[in-house]
C-alpha cells in the first residue's frame, strides 16, 4: 500500500454491534462463593468447622491418644484463629472501600464469612473459655 511510513494504513474495519447475552447461564451459587472467597479462605473455614465440634468433645481426664486434640491443641487453635479473623474483617473492608477494589461483592462474602465463623466459634467455645477463666 502506498502511505505516509508513520500512518496506520490498514483498512477499517466495520463497527460491529455488540448484542448482550440472555442465554447466559448464572454461575452455581456455591462454587461461585468458593471462587470469591479464595482457597485459603476455604481452608481457613475449614479448619474452624472442624474445630467446633471438638468443644464437645473434650475430656479433660484424659491425657493420652487422639484425646489431647480436642483437649489441648483445639483450644490453642481457637485463640489464634479467634485473633486472625477479626485482621482478615478489617483487612476485607479496607479492600471493600478503596477506589482500586477489584470486587466489592467478593469484599463482601469475605466478611460475612469471617462473621459467620466467629460467630460459631463464640457460640461453641464460649462456655470452655468462661469456666476457664472464671471457675
Amino acid at each position: 500500500m502506498i502511505g505516509h511510513p508513520n500512518r496506520n494504513t490498514r483498512p477499517l474495519e466495520p463497527k460491529t454491534r455488540t448484542v448482550p447475552n440472555i442465554n447466559r447461564v448464572a454461575p452455581n451459587p456455591r462454587t461461585h462463593f468458593f471462587s470469591q472467597v479464595g482457597p485459603l479462605r476455604v481452608a481457613l473455614a475449614t479448619i474452624v468447622l472442624a474445630l467446633l465440634p471438638m468443644a464437645l468433645m473434650m475430656d479433660p481426664g484424659n491425657k493420652s491418644g487422639w484425646a489431647i486434640i480436642p483437649t489441648y491443641v483445639a483450644p490453642g487453635l481457637v485463640v489464634f484463629i479467634f485473633w486472625i479473623l477479626p485482621f482478615d474483617m478489617l483487612m476485607a473492608k479496607i479492600f471493600m472501600g478503596g477506589e482500586g477494589a477489584d470486587d466489592p461483592a467478593a469484599c463482601r462474602a469475605v466478611y460475612k464469612l469471617d462473621i459467620a465463623l466467629m460467630l460459631g466459634m463464640l457460640v461453641f467455645w464460649a462456655p470452655f473459655f468462661v469456666r476457664l477463666f472464671f471457675p
